[in-house]
């Protein structure tokens, strides 16, 4: 079975980004979801979800996920970012090879939004 989310959870979840995250229910705020909880009023947070298509067709297997980087400030939002480009760009997790691209800053939409720095991650395996 290919285990695309398991894979990138497991590259996220590393002291050098989790560290640097607020916490919730005692954990980081590191969360396998598309929205994160409507509880959770810390950050800096992490999200990730399913964004692209699992074309089982291939040869390989190929996912494309993303993952959100919040937090009131920008310029905290786009250092969460970074850090996690230099931690899990071009890395192999459990066989499945994760790059990242960078996408353009989501500014908060009212008052009770924050900063979305998102980044665009493919995972590919050999199937």
């Amino acid at each position: 079975m290919v285990d695309y989310i398991g894979s990138l959870y497991t590259a996220l979840n590393v002291t050098a980004i989790t560290g640097q995250l607020a916490t919730y229910a005692g954990v980081p705020a590191l969360f396998a979801e598309s929205i994160i909880p409507s509880d959770c009023a810390e950050f800096p947070t992490i999200n990730f979800y399913q964004s692209g298509i699992h074309d089982g067709k291939k040869e390989y297997g190929h996912c494309t996920y993303t993952i959100a980087c919040r937090d009131p400030l920008r310029s905290e939002a786009e250092r969460i970012c970074d850090l996690i480009i230099d931690t899990i760009n071009r890395i192999n997790v459990f066989d499945y090879y994760i790059s990242c691209v960078k996408l353009p800053c989501v500014p908060p939409q009212d008052d009770t939004d924050v900063f979305n720095q998102p980044i665009q991650t493919t995972i590919m395996k050999r199937s």
